[in-house]
This record gives structure tokens, sequence and C-alpha cells, in this order.
């Protein structure tokens, strides 16, 4: 059993007590967005093992020791990354690259000495980042557009300039790169047009767009991608439940603390509501038109019962269920009646890198048979396990991991898209079809 020390990220829109909380530590002042566990290069864990060193070098020396049968899903490196997430207010619209994209604007930006640290640097690694998302509390999030009927619906009662929607009606959904394009190329007076809509609107059947894009305006008044913001489906999560986002799906999160799962990478296009590096072009040639409807996926009922906590603090989580039904086998009573344990704790641990605060989250190990491989590596979207760690409740069953590092058992779940709309009840996002564009322009 290792023990890891995930890396604490400051982004500014991060909550500033919500992680210390959840770490039993005193809040750092700082805004807390991201505890990273993983070996990704940009935030490597550290592992305690006595001597100092972080976990993508304990991985990097002996791969096929600490990985087993995932050691060649990603040429000897760990190919995910769970992240704790808080955020106080939204994060930048942004959209994941799919594997060519990634690793064709990778090779550009090395070939063109770009610094993988500049401020205008967009693929620091050649990977995709497909992640699954999973509310610890109360969650928001705008996610994937709108049914076209419904977006022009939107527009229309929004005053969103006509000709940036003209190529909806004869494309269909395959034209939203091309909208998307035009209205990221809005006018202060266009953003101001929206606001004045908006202000409008409240009180009637728009009014939670309205509010919303209201809401989102507050730090961002002048961003044109403020125009996008009535087009996208706005999902409220309940703990427990989650979202999977493919490669191409534009979103943005809005509030909430979750869990992330995704494939190791830390590749983020961003179309706006951020200082940080926009990539208009990135961005557009990213979108998935006929990207799967994205559906809020809930755990089942097996998975809602709470553990019991022991006197130390070590959480018993129950059993995991496979699509089978069949739990995985214990055969160390060290690791609970139920294969594992965790508890988390503030770490006094090591150096920090750049003095960042860390967490501790210790695991026990699930014995298995055989090496598992991460759904991440392959592409495919895993289960959603169901219970947290907060305020007293144990992690999904996926956070758990064997000493090898080896990926645990996930659970399974329905598929159930639930998605906040001002339209009435039964109307669902559509599943657009059309060729995704996926032309590399190099940041400007």
């Amino acid at each position: 059993m290792d023990r890891l020390e995930g890396r604490l990220q400051h982004y500014d829109w991060g909550s500033r007590d919500a992680l210390a909380h959840l770490r039993g530590a005193s809040p750092s002042g700082l805004p807390e967005a991201e505890l990273w566990f993983g070996a990704h290069p940009t935030a490597p864990a550290m592992i305690d093992r006595g001597d100092g060193r972080c976990l993508d070098e304990v991985v990097a020396a002996a791969p096929d020791e600490q990985l087993g049968g995932a050691t060649t899903l990603r040429n000897g490196t760990l190919p995910f990354l769970v992240k704790l997430l808080a955020a106080d207010r939204p994060l930048s619209l942004q959209v994941h690259p799919d594997r060519e994209q990634a690793a064709a604007g990778h090779a550009a930006e090395e070939a063109a000495g770009v610094a993988v640290d500049a401020p205008h640097r967009t693929f620091v690694d050649p990977h995709p980042k497909p992640e699954l998302v999973v509310a610890v509390s109360s969650f928001r999030a705008l996610c994937g557009f709108r049914q076209v009927e419904e977006a022009l619906e939107v527009a229309a009662a929004f005053g969103l300039p006509d000709e940036a929607f003209s190529p909806l009606g004869p494309q269909g959904g395959g034209a939203w790169p091309e909208v998307v394009e035009r209205l990221l190329a809005s006018t202060d007076e266009d953003t101001a047009r929206l606001l004045g809509t908006c202000e409008d609107l409240l009180g009637g059947p728009w009014d939670a767009t309205a509010t919303l894009v209201q809401e989102v305006a507050t730090r961002s008044p002048d961003d044109p991608a403020l125009m996008l913001v009535p087009l996208l489906v706005e999902h409220h999560l309940q703990e427990g439940e989650a979202l999977f986002l493919g490669a191409g799906v534009l979103h943005a999160y809005l509030g909430g603390v979750a869990v992330e799962v995704m494939a190791s990478s830390d590749n983020v296009l961003r179309a706006g509501l951020t200082n940080k590096h926009v990539d208009i072009d990135g961005v557009v040639g990213a979108i998935h038109p006929g990207a799967p409807t994205v559906a809020v996926q809930r755990p089942s009922s097996a998975m809602t019962h709470r553990p019991r906590s022991s006197p130390s603090g070590a959480l018993r989580a129950p059993a995991s269920t496979s699509r089978s039904g069949v739990a995985p086998r214990s055969s160390s009573a060290s690791t609970g009646r139920h294969g594992w344990r965790a508890s988390m704790r503030c770490a006094s641990g090591p150096a920090r890198p750049s003095g960042c605060p860390m967490s501790t989250v210790r695991t026990g190990s699930t014995p298995r048979a055989s090496p598992t491989v991460s759904p991440w590596a392959t592409g495919t979207p895993p289960p959603v396990g169901g219970s947290h760690l907060l305020h007293g409740r144990p992690p999904p069953t996926w956070w758990t991991s064997t000493a090898s590092l080896r990926p645990a058992a996930a659970r399974t779940a329905s598929d159930d898209p639930s998605p906040t709309s001002d339209r009435p009840p039964g109307r669902r996002q559509a599943t657009h079809h059309g060729a995704p564009r996926s032309r590399h322009v190099p940041p400007r």
C-alpha cells in the first residue's frame, strides 16, 4: 500500500475552503481549484516510499512492475489521472482535442519551439483528454449543444445575429463549428445587446437561460463566448451523478465539488470566459458535431447505502458490483470486509514543489488474478461509482488502487439524460451528424 500526496492547483476560479474541508486542513487563503492524483508531468503526485520521488518518476523507473498489463497503453506511463475539483465560479468555455488533433498540435508546437509552460501553449502533451466528472456536492455544468430546432428558438428569443445561424438550416448540426466561429467573432455591441435582452427576458419562459447568461457575464461582460452560453445544455448534477465528456464536446463547469477521472492529459482548447490563452481556431477545429449526446449517468440503488466509519476515521466501502452483480473478492483482512478502505488527511510529507499544500489518500488493494486494463486508455467511457469521500463518505471504487497502481474494478450505472432546459419536459438534445473538422492552426 502506498500513500499518494496530491498536488493542489490554485486556479482563480477555485473555492477557498471546499478542498481544505475535504482534506481536514486549514484553508490556505488561496483559491484551491483542483487536487491532482496522477503522474502527469504538469503536477505529479508525490508517493511516500521514503525517497521523495514523484509518482511519474516511480512509474518511469519500473513501468512493468508498477503498471502490470497497462504498461503498453501509454508507452510505460500511467494512463489515467484523478482530480478533485472545487469551483466557486464558472470555468472557461472549452473543448478537448481528439487523439489526432492532440498529436498534431503537440508536434507543431514542439517543432516551433514553444516552451511547454508558455502562456500561449495549447498542447502540453500529445494525448486526448476524455473525462468523467462525478458530483460530490450539487454540481452544475454546461455541456453540449441544444438540439438544432431548440437552438434556433433560443437564437431568436435572445436576438442572436441571424447570419451566424444561417448554416444550421441546410446543414443541421454539422454546421456547429461554423456557427461557433461566427459567434466568437462578435463585437462588444453584440454582447451588450445580448445582456440587455436577458434583462428583458427575466421572469418569462426563458428566465433560467437569461439568468445563467447574466451569471456568467458577471466576470466577462464583453467576452464573445457569452454568445454561445444560451445554446448549450445546462445540467444540474446531484451527489453521485456523472457526465462523460468525449473529445470535441464544448462545455464549461459552472460550480460545485466533483471528482474527475480522465485520460492523463492537460490539453485544453479555450473559447473564452477566461484570462488564459484563447485558441479560437483550435476550438473550431476540435468541435465534433457528431459527438454522442451527453447524458447524466446515475448510480444504481446498490451503490447508495451509507458505509460505516471506524473510530480511526478509516472508511469502509460497500462491495462494488459489476454488470453481472459479482463483487470483487478480498484475500486480506487488513483491507476490510469488502476489499478496500480509504482515509484522507492533510499530509506533512516531504518537501513540496512550489510550496503547494498537499493532501494524502491511503488506499488498500483489491487483489485480482490478472491486470485490469483501464477503460480510459481504450477510449471507452467507464461506468460510474456512487459514493464519495465528503463529510464521512468513501470514494468511488475507481479511486482505489493496488500497490502496483493497477486500476480498480469499476461500477456500473444507468444512462439517464436530464438536462436543465427552459423547454417543456420530454425534449432531449439531438445527436448531430456531420464530419468534424480536424484542422490545426498554431495558437495566435
